[in-house]
Order: structure tokens, then C-alpha cells, then sequence
């Protein structure tokens, strides 16, 4: 599955840095969560969305086999701190606010970590969320 995984490295890097370029601070994420849905809804056919909360998304992939439901979190949220690193072509142009704590890395590992997933659900037992 690894080189399942390596095809979309493209992908993760679009994801990453567009989530680095549009932080929302804590439970203002309300764009972020738009496009996190935006991108994984036509690349995750038979998942389910579900929205907790208004800045909160949850996928839910049942291969509809037994075993675990193995869940994968990820912070989306940017603090109020300034860039630094302007000089990045995908630096956060939102003035006093980037992502810290790797949160565009790690949702955007999430979500590439589910496309494979998506058109072999045999390789994967129960559900991921």
C-alpha cells in the first residue's frame, strides 16, 4: 500500500499548503472544513460525511468488513501567531495567524491516507474514520 500512498504525494503537498496559506483560528474553521469535505466527498465515494459540530468532520469508511475502527485526528486550526517564514510562496497571508502544530500536515496525511483506501476496501478490515 505504500506505493499507493507515494502516487499521491502531489496531492498532499496541494493539500497542505493550501491549508497553511487559509488558517481560521479555533472553532472559526468554518472554510477549512469546506474545503476538507470539498476535496474528499468526489474522492471518497460511499463515505460518509458527517459534521459534529459546525467547524468539525468526521469520514467514516466502511469497508463493511469485521474488525476495528481504526479513527485518525487532525487539528485544523491556526494560532494567533505571525508567519514566519513570509518568504514561502504558501506562506499564510492572513496577518497575526498561521498554523502551528503541523495542522496542515497532519489533516492533509489524513486525508491522503484514505484515498487508497477508498477504491480497495478489501485491504482494510471494518472502518476508518
Amino acid at each position: 500500500m505504500s506505493a499507493d500512498i507515494d502516487a499521491y504525494q502531489d496531492q498532499l503537498v496541494a493539500w497542505r499548503r493550501h491549508l497553511h496559506q487559509h488558517p481560521e483560528a479555533s472553532f472559526e474553521e468554518h472554510e477549512t472544513v469546506r474545503y476538507i469535505r470539498a476535496e474528499l466527498e468526489p474522492r471518497l465515494p460511499g463515505a460518509t460525511f458527517e459534521n459534529l459540530t459546525p467547524t468539525s468532520l468526521v469520514v467514516t469508511l466502511d469497508t463493511g468488513r469485521p474488525g476495528p475502527t481504526l479513527g485518525l485526528r487532525a487539528d485544523i486550526d491556526g494560532l494567533a501567531m505571525t508567519e514566519d517564514r513570509p518568504d514561502l510562496d504558501f506562506a499564510s497571508p492572513t496577518p497575526g495567524r498561521r498554523p502551528a502544530r503541523s495542522s496542515p500536515g497532519s489533516c492533509g496525511r489524513h486525508s491522503s491516507s484514505a484515498r487508497p483506501v477508498a477504491p480497495n476496501p478489501t485491504r482494510v478490515r471494518s472502518a476508518r474514520r
